[in-house]
C-alpha cells in the first residue's frame, strides 16, 4: 500500500512539473512574459561608411550614428525563433512610422544572439547572403527576454568592435517609483503630474517656453496645441525667434524664409535649417515630425549647422554647441552663444554654457 501511495505521489508531482513546464513554455511562446514597449539607447558609436540600399536598389555609403536609432520600440505581431520582434517607432509621439522603414531588434538563430538590424543597411555591398543582416548583436545567448540580455554587444563599424553598448528599459510601470514619483502608474503607464513633468517615465521636467543665447538669440518652444508640444526623440523642439547675428546668418546662408530649429537627434542637439520652410502649416510639420528620422533624413549632413556635445539632459540649456565648419575637417567652438564664433582646435577648452533660461 505504501509503495502504491509513493508511486501515485511521484506521478502527481511529475504531472504537476510537466503542467508547469508547459505553462511556462506557452507563456514564453505567446509573449506573456515579454514587454510590449521598450526604450532603447545605443552608445555613441559611429560607422563612417554604412552601406545603405536606396529605393532604386543602388548601394551607397552614409555616416551612421547608432544613437540615431534610439527611442521607443514596440513588440510586433510576429515572432522570430519563439521570441518577440521589436519594431522602431517614430520620434514624435512614439507611434508607428507610416512611410519610413523602421529598424528591428530580434533573435537570430544562426548567430545564437539577439540582433539589431535594418533591411536597408548592410555590413557591405556584398552581404546579401547574410540572413540576419545584423549591425549590432549580443554575445551568444538562449535568453527569451531581451531585457535580461547583457548590455555589452558587438557593433559593426566596418570591422567588428566588441565594445558596443546597448541598453533597454521596459516602458511598463508597476508602481510610482517607476514614474520617478512625478506621476501615477495607471494600468501599466505613467500619468505624469500636471504640466510639470513629461516622458514615458515622467523623467523630463516641463520645458521652458523660451530660451536665449547670451548675446540675445531667442528660441521658443514648438507648440502643436495647448496640450501638445513638438518633440524629437522624446525631447522638446525649439524654433528660432529673433536675435540671430547677421554675420552668422550670411555665413550660414540663412534667410527670413528659412525654418531654424533646435532638435534632439538621439544623443546630441542639432541646430537645423530647413530652407524655405518658415511659413509651412502646422499640418505639414506634424506629418514631417512623425516621419522624421535623423539617419534617413540625413540630418547631420544636409540640415545641421551647429551641434552639441553628447548629452542626456532634457533641454539644450547648459549644453555646449559647436558650429560646423568645413565638414570632416574643422570644428568651430562656441564660447558665449551659438552665434558668437571663435575658431578652436582643442575641444576640451570648454567655457560658459550656451543657453540660459529666458526670464
Amino acid at each position: 500500500m505504501t509503495s502504491l501511495f509513493l508511486k501515485g505521489l511521484y506521478f502527481l508531482n511529475l504531472a504537476g512539473m510537466l503542467a508547469g513546464l508547459i505553462m511556462v513554455t506557452t507563456n514564453q511562446v505567446t509573449g506573456r512574459y515579454h514587454c510590449d514597449s521598450i526604450t532603447v539607447a545605443f552608445g555613441d558609436d559611429i560607422w563612417d561608411d554604412a552601406m545603405v540600399v536606396t529605393d532604386s536598389g543602388e548601394v551607397k555609403s552614409q555616416v551612421l550614428l547608432f544613437s540615431y536609432f534610439n527611442g521607443v520600440y514596440r513588440r510586433g505581431k510576429t515572432t522570430q525563433d519563439g521570441r518577440p520582434v521589436y519594431i522602431e517607432q517614430n520620434k514624435f509621439d512614439s507611434g508607428p512610422f507610416q512611410s519610413t522603414i523602421p529598424a528591428e531588434i530580434r533573435y537570430c538563430a544562426s548567430e545564437r544572439a539577439w540582433v539589431f538590424s535594418h533591411r536597408n543597411i548592410r555590413k557591405s555591398a556584398k552581404s546579401t547572403g547574410d540572413s540576419c543582416q545584423w549591425l549590432l548583436k549580443s554575445h551568444e545567448t538562449t535568453e527569451f527576454n531581451l531585457l535580461q540580455v547583457p548590455s555589452d554587444w558587438i557593433v559593426w563599424k566596418g570591422t567588428l568592435d566588441p565594445r558596443g553598448t546597448f541598453s533597454t528599459m521596459c516602458n511598463r510601470c508597476n508602481e510610482e517609483t517607476d514614474c520617478n514619483y512625478h506621476g501615477q502608474c495607471v494600468e501599466g503607464s505613467c500619468a505624469c503630474d500636471g504640466e510639470e513633468w513629461f516622458g514615458v517615465r515622467c523623467q523630463h521636467k516641463k520645458p521652458c517656453k523660451r530660451i536665449v543665447g547670451r548675446e540675445g538669440a531667442q528660441w521658443i518652444l514648438g507648440i502643436v496645441d495647448e496640450n501638445t508640444i513638438y518633440r524629437s526623440y522624446d525631447l522638446p523642439l525649439y524654433v528660432y525667434d529673433s536675435g540671430l547675428n547677421s554675420t552668422t546668418a550670411i555665413r550660414q546662408n540663412v534667410t527670413s524664409e528659412d525654418m531654424i530649429a533646435l532638435m534632439f537627434s538621439g544623443s546630441r542637439w542639432f541646430g537645423t535649417v530647413q530652407k524655405g520652410k518658415k511659413n509651412e502649416t502646422n499640418e505639414y510639420w506634424i506629418e514631417y515630425s512623425r516621419e522624421f528620422h535623423s539617419f534617413w533624413d540625413r540630418a547631420y549632413s544636409e540640415l545641421t549647422r551647429f551641434v552639441s556635445d553628447p548629452t542626456t539632459k532634457s533641454s539644450p540649456i547648459a549644453v555646449d554647441f559647436y558650429e560646423i565648419g568645413e565638414r570632416g575637417y574643422q570644428v568651430i567652438m562656441i564660447l558665449k552663444t551659438i552665434f558668437e564664433i571663435i575658431s578652436a582646435s582643442n575641444r576640451s577648452n570648454l567655457f560658459a554654457p550656451s543657453f540660459r533660461v529666458f526670464t
